[in-house]
């Protein structure tokens, strides 16, 4: 029987390694379980790579700024050093810990592809990523503040559409993390991104969200910034 817990993250919360390291501390699970796919982990690897490499940083910098023209440069630092935490903050608790890892998002897919993808202009993905990155550092903040508050912006026809042609669709990939969840024994930390748990028609158009799917077994649900309050 799993004593699940669901943690809700802005993928762009510049404090979101610090607080998914304070809430698993906090709860303590047996299993850590993450939106993520065995490709992606390929990818978060190529990415370090880049990174420790001599001027590795000014590379990623150039590349964002090229792809989009007004992206600030001190906010794509701090994004890059956050790296894909819930991914890298998962994975280092549950090795100092002993504890079993586990990537419940295969349908995710490779996330190289999906960057090559949204680099055209008319991108969908594209475009949203473009309002975040031209934000400075406070600014994202506050859009975190706003998004953790409630404020989840959804999506539209056209964005449903791509995501599904680039990763699947939500209700996917949910469907492959319910049964994987459901199949771990003890206490479960699973993260994912807030639309997974909290999304609505929005999000669904009317179909359950993986926190539906998953209601009958009790799951806490969290937003990563109540680790604020700890």
């Amino acid at each position: 029987m799993v004593e699940l817990y669901l943690i809700g993250t802005f993928h762009f919360d510049l404090d979101g390694s610090q607080r998914l390291f304070r809430l698993l501390r906090h709860i303590k699970p047996n299993n850590v379980a993450v939106e993520y796919s065995s490709s992606g982990v390929n990818y978060a690897r190529d990415m370090e790579f880049i990174l420790n490499q001599k001027n590795g940083l000014e590379l990623i910098i150039a590349g964002f700024k090229k792809l989009i023209p007004g992206a600030h440069d001190e906010t794509i630092q701090a994004l890059i050093s956050n790296g894909s935490y819930e991914y890298a903050i998962s994975k280092r608790f549950a090795d100092e810990n002993n504890i079993n890892f586990v990537l419940a998002d295969e349908y995710l897919g490779d996330l190289g592809e999906l960057e090559t993808k949204i680099q055209d202009p008319s991108s969908e993905t594209l475009k949203s990523l473009s309002i975040y990155l031209k934000m400075n550092p406070e600014e994202l903040r506050a859009a975190a503040r706003e998004i953790y508050s409630g404020s989840l912006s959804g999506l539209t026809d056209e964005q449903i559409t791509e995501m599904y042609n680039a990763t699947g669709s939500l209700e996917e990939r949910d469907k492959l993390t319910e049964k994987i969840l459901r199949e771990l024994n003890g206490r479960t930390a699973y993260i994912c991104g807030l639309a997974h748990l909290f999304g609505g028609h929005e999000y669904y158009r009317g179909k359950p969200n993986l926190y539906d799917r998953l209601v009958v077994l009790n799951p806490i649900r969290l937003k990563l910034d109540e680790a604020d309050s700890l």
